[in-house]
């Protein structure tokens, strides 16, 4: 789980950066920490070391990444049609979740800093709007290197943070026009 907003008592969007199998013969709920990767499943002592094994994560699929729930845990939206935003190799899924404080639809923006993208998302599951294009690292009005987060203004205008490579922050108008950035 990489991002958790809390729109409501009843509603609370999670976005995840995939679902790891468990290997056959492995017992539900098991930590992924603990599993013996060069056999069946077994649990091993502590957290084991692989000098043979592929690194953690790499079977990873990206199915359930955007998902809210209730306050008894309930599964109470979940966009799959997405998941294939976020799955490419490139990528390890979303980074961040936000709702703008002073948007009466309260739509989901969603960050993605590997993949150098940042989307506003209808409560249906729409992609209304993309800030940078997928996969393209840059510093331009439609390009980003690794953005972070996004914040609002009540007027509409907003920023993103283009954080960790970019080093900039990139204002826009309320309706997605590139108005100037600074940083470096």
């Amino acid at each position: 789980t990489s991002g958790v907003y809390v729109e409501s008592p009843d509603k609370v969007w999670v976005i995840q950066r995939g679902e790891l199998p468990l290997p056959a013969g492995a017992k539900p709920w098991t930590p992924y920490a603990f599993l013996d990767r060069t056999s069946t499943g077994t649990v091993s002592e502590g957290v084991p070391d692989y000098p043979q094994a592929e690194p953690r994560g790499w079977e990873r699929r990206m199915h359930h990444v955007i998902l809210a729930f209730d306050r008894e845990g309930n599964l109470v939206k979940d966009f799959p049609e997405l998941d294939s935003l976020f799955d490419r190799p490139d990528g390890r899924g979303p980074h961040q979740i936000k709702i703008n404080p002073y948007d009466p639809d309260r739509h989901l923006w969603v960050i993605d800093d590997l993949l150098h993208v940042v989307y506003k998302i209808s409560q249906e599951g729409k992609v209304v709007q993309q800030f940078g294009e997928r996969g393209v690292r840059g510093r331009g009005p439609n390009t980003f290197s690794r953005p972070t987060s996004v914040a609002f203004l009540p007027d509409g205008h907003f920023f993103i943070s283009d954080g960790y490579t970019g080093t900039r922050i990139a204002k826009f108008a309320p309706d997605g026009t590139f108005i100037k950035d600074w940083g470096m």
